[in-house]
Order: structure tokens, then sequence, then C-alpha cells
């Protein structure tokens, strides 16, 4: 059997579907949409948790310049796959748990041969260009899908493309084993920033951070703080970044 053969199909998958559509800036509603239906080299999967990205709230609010609207939002989702055709349906089974990178490159031009699609001359994201996550059910294309363990917390697992934006920024940082992070930001990537900082090795991570509420959350995840807007905030950073 070729691999564009290859086919997996679990549940009945047709019929409609609830989603959330962003008709207009300001504007959400739920809405009776068809189920996806997946090309080859697709997969569907099922939604079983999604988080709400600070992007997802530009949408609403109509400060994404290339949006077009009524759209479907939402990328960071995790979920149970459903079906799966063509290539790379192979690795996969129904009922595997999976997540999804939300960018859709054309893996022909320059840059995606370079192994660099997230700079596709084609680029488009899910849940910007075309349907999101902010269904019951949202189709991927198969490449871009990663199986996780059966146990994983979902509730976790929905954290994952998150995640990977604070994993980057660290190996970009080139942190080393011992030394101090220092984050400006404790919103919600900052703070997995930090999180993927201590677990690079860091010895001590600092949070600038004017919010009480988030510097607060951040000393609960074991991480020190600064407020940029004190007056003694060179002479706090100082301190912090002696060796002790």
């Amino acid at each position: 059997m070729s691999d564009g053969a290859v086919r997996l199909r679990g549940e009945d998958v047709k019929g409609t579907m609830k989603a959330a559509i962003i008709g207009k800036p300001g504007e959400i509603h739920l809405e009776e949409r068809p189920i996806p239906e997946i090309d080859f080299g697709e997969t569907l999967i099922k939604v079983k948790y999604i988080g709400i990205c600070g992007s997802d709230i530009h949408l609403l609010h109509g400060k994404n310049s290339s949006a077009i609207y009524p759209l479907l939002p939402g990328h960071e989702f995790v979920g149970e796959i459903v079906e799966s055709k063509g290539e790379g349906s192979e690795r996969l089974k129904i009922g595997d748990i999976a997540a999804a990178q939300e960018v859709i490159s054309c893996g022909v031009c320059e840059a995606c041969a370079k192994g660099e699609d997230n700079v596709c001359r084609h680029l488009k994201i899910i849940g910007i260009h075309t349907d999101g996550g902010f269904a019951e059910y949202v189709k991927v294309k198969t490449r871009k899908v990663f199986v996780l363990p059966k146990d994983i917390d979902l509730k976790v697992a929905v954290l994952i493309e998150p995640f990977a934006v604070a994993v980057h920024d660290v190996r970009r940082s080139e942190l080393k084993v011992g030394e101090t992070a220092f984050i400006a930001g404790g919103g919600p990537i900052g703070l997995l920033i930090g999180i993927a900082a201590r677990l690079a090795g860091a010895r001590k991570v600092v949070v600038s951070e004017v919010m009480d509420g988030r510097a607060e959350l951040a000393r609960k995840l074991g991480f020190d703080t600064v407020n940029p807007l004190s007056e003694s905030f060179d002479d706090d950073v100082k301190a912090l970044s002696e060796d002790r």
C-alpha cells in the first residue's frame, strides 16, 4: 500500500459541530458548522482542550491586519485523532492524543527547503488564515501533528504551543547552566520562559514586572521579582545578579 492510500477513520465524523466564530471585531458567537472534511495529507482532531492566546484577543478586537472576518480562531489545542488520510498517517492511530503546530507552510519554497518553514513564503496560521480550534473538530496537516503520551494531563498538554515558544526563547538566549536569567515581563509567556530557563539550568530566575498580581504569581513559582518602576530597580537587579 502506498503512502497516498493510507487512511485511518474512527468515529462517524459527518454532520455539524459547534464553533465559536468572530463575525467582526468585537463580536463572537456560537455557530453550527459542517465538520471539516480532510484531504490527503490531513488529519482531523477532536478538540479536548484549547488555550486562549493573546493573539486570539487581538483578533477579537480587530488588531490583526492580516485577519479576514468572519473567522474561527484558536491554535493552542490538544485532542484526539479521529481521522487521517495519506502520507504520514501510518505513524498515527485512531484515539491517539495529539497536538499540532499552528504554522501552515508550503513545504517547497526556499525557506521550507532549508527547514525554516516558520518563514515560509506562503505562510498561514491556523485560527487566523484557516479555521482554528475553537470548535469541536479541527483539521491540520498530518506532518504537523505530534502524538503525545496517553497518560498526559490534557490541561497541561494544551500549554505545549506557548511552552514551545518559551523553550525557543531560552535556546536563542544561549543560557548556560549556573547563570542567572532575567525576564522582562511576567505575563504567561514570561513565566513559561522562567520555567524553561530553570529547567535549562539557570541558577536563578529574575522576573521584571510592574503588576502586583503577576509578580506574586512569579514568586509563587519560585522566581525573584523586581519592579522596573522602583527607584531601587538598578540596585535590586545588581543584588540579585551577584553570586551567592
